[in-house]
């Protein structure tokens, strides 16, 4: 049999990657310079222009008031553009539309090592398309970036199962305590659930050696974080741990001052905006009850059942269930 001409394979190895990024781009290309900047958007880029310009660039403000409810990562990665394009619509959105980029290529990536380049193909034609995804790209979202160090970090520990043993297993945690730092910087502790269900799904695959690589990592990403988080505690003391450990974080997650809504909740908000992930959803409980996905894919059903079941049991126990 004749051998496919070059740029055929390079288009077979490039097509799980270039489909879904093809749709994506096309969802935010049209308006994407138009309209009014959704949730937080304007706040936050006053705060990313205002590091670049008025205030110490580790503590922006608002006006005359230190802001310090979200660490400053993104606000500097947005700030970055901004201070060159000034507060253009697209420029606020652009970094918003990379990340989600990354987070399309490290799923495609991951699926196709666990599962080869169709399945991956279709996850990020299923994941480009989710409506509640590819909606947050007309915004600055702390929420897309924080999905994206998970998703780095899911990636990491795959990289490391699929690695031959020796220190090759191990040194894929080193990018993942990386990838934890910058969820650290990002928004408070949420990172803490994808590294306990990574734990999790790595007990699951047998590779439960690797968990100490993990807490290796984790202990990497906090010493990464700690300096800021010190130096906001020495400037601006009570105030600051009252608003960043309590108001921001410890009242959230027992839903104090927020809309009391019921455990189903997520699974109501599941069903309506997260078409058609929700669609695959169903159809791989039904191919798991009936047998019909091969042996070399447990470990990623494995993955999907920890990643999928986990994040619903946290979303039902915190109290801010939005």
């Amino acid at each position: 049999m004749k051998r496919p001409a070059r740029w055929v394979e390079s288009w077979l190895r490039l097509q799980p990657f270039a489909l879904p990024a093809m749709v994506l781009l096309a969802t935010w290309l049209p308006g994407c310079d138009h309209g009014w900047p959704r949730t937080d958007t304007h706040r936050y880029a006053a705060l990313a222009l205002d590091c670049y310009r008025d205030s110490p660039f580790w503590a922006p403000t608002l006006g005359d008031m230190a802001y310090f409810n979200k660490p400053p990562l993104v606000f500097w990665i947005e700030g970055a553009l901004l201070s060159v394009t000034g507060p253009q619509i697209w420029a606020i959105r652009l970094p918003t539309l990379a990340a989600a980029m990354g987070v399309l290529w490290l799923v495609v990536d991951l699926t196709r090592r666990l599962s080869g380049p169709r399945a991956a193909t279709l996850t990020g034609l299923v994941l480009a398309t989710t409506l509640e995804f590819f909606r947050y790209t007309r915004a600055i979202s702390l929420d897309m970036w924080v999905a994206l160090w998970a998703v780095a970090l899911v990636w990491c520990a795959v990289r490391a199962v699929r690695a031959r043993g020796g220190l090759g297993d191990w040194r894929w945690f080193l990018l993942g305590g990386v990838a934890i730092g910058a969820a650290l910087m990002t928004k408070p502790f949420v990172v803490f659930v994808p590294v306990a269900l990574v734990g999790v799904w790595l007990v699951t695959v047998g590779r439960w050696r690797l968990l100490g690589a993990l807490a290796g990592a984790a202990i990497i990403g906090v010493a990464l974080a700690t300096p800021w988080h010190v130096a906001m505690v020495r400037r601006f003391g009570d105030a600051f741990v009252e608003t960043y450990f309590f108001a921001q974080t410890l009242d959230r997650i027992e839903g104090e001052g927020e809309v009391d809504n019921p455990w189903w909740y997520p699974l109501g908000a599941l069903g309506r905006l997260y078409l058609p992930w929700v669609v695959t959803l169903v159809l791989g409980i039904e191919g798991a009850i009936r047998g019909r996905f091969r042996p070399e894919d447990r470990a990623a059903v494995r993955l999907a059942l920890v990643w999928t079941v986990g994040w619903m049991v946290a979303l039902t126990v915190f109290g801010d269930r939005r």
